[in-house]
């Protein structure tokens, strides 16, 4: 098990594209450049039968609660996930990240998600009274800070499926808007906040889950 703790800002972003973020994140006094190459990020959100998740967010509690199964690459296959259990006090985010092991990959379904979901169940508490809500998939590009201590990450091509029991599963729900995250230790957030007072973009809430729920315009695929 790994624990992390950190800051996260969060910036959405429409009407733009992949290079003017970029010179975004270059040009501003962090000095962004990139340090690994692009992913696809997919995770599947749990929550219990009252979608108390949920509740937490629209009803602007300060303190949130958020289980996923994240995995990277293919969206049509579910390989080498990690099971992450997320935090959030105002800006400040807890994670907690277990590796699963001897997880052979599997197509990802709604009936393949539920058979995770089972073998899950009986080996972490976290999880009992939990069911699969929905998933997300987007690509993402990963910045670090010219004195290599803050990191960003920029997120685009955002789809999510809804994986409730009486949902269409083949409705994919697609944003066109992008994500930057800012990502830093506690320490730095005087400076941080500084820095990001002098550029024209400002902090929003965001939370790609909840997204996966309410968002619209959407299309089908």
């Amino acid at each position: 098990m790994k624990s992390i703790f950190r800051y996260e800002r969060k910036f959405i972003l429409i009407n733009k594209n992949i290079p003017e973020l970029e010179n975004l994140l270059r040009n501003s006094k962090f000095n962004f450049k990139k340090n690994y190459p692009l992913r696809k990020v997919n995770s599947i959100y749990f929550d219990d039968c009252n979608m108390s998740s949920v509740l937490e967010n629209l009803d602007g509690n300060n303190f949130k609660n958020k289980i996923r199964l994240r995995w990277y690459g293919k969206k049509k296959l579910i390989n080498s996930p990690v099971l992450e259990l997320k935090k959030k006090i105002g800006y400040v985010n807890y994670k907690k990240i277990y590796k699963i092991k001897n997880f052979q990959p599997i197509k990802f379904s709604k009936k393949n998600v539920d058979l995770i979901m089972k073998k899950l169940f009986h080996k972490y508490d976290f999880l009992k009274e939990k069911i699969p809500i929905s998933s997300t998939h987007y690509n993402r590009l990963y910045f670090i800070s010219s004195k290599n201590n803050i990191r960003a990450t920029l997120d685009f091509n955002i789809n999510y499926f809804n994986l409730q029991k009486y949902s269409n599963y083949n409705l994919n729900k697609y944003s066109k808007s992008f994500v930057i995250e800012i990502k830093y230790s506690n320490e730095k957030d005087e400076y941080v906040r500084t820095t990001l007072a002098n550029i024209t973009i400002r902090a929003n809430k965001n939370s790609k889950y909840i997204n996966s729920l309410i968002e619209y315009p959407f299309k089908l695929l």
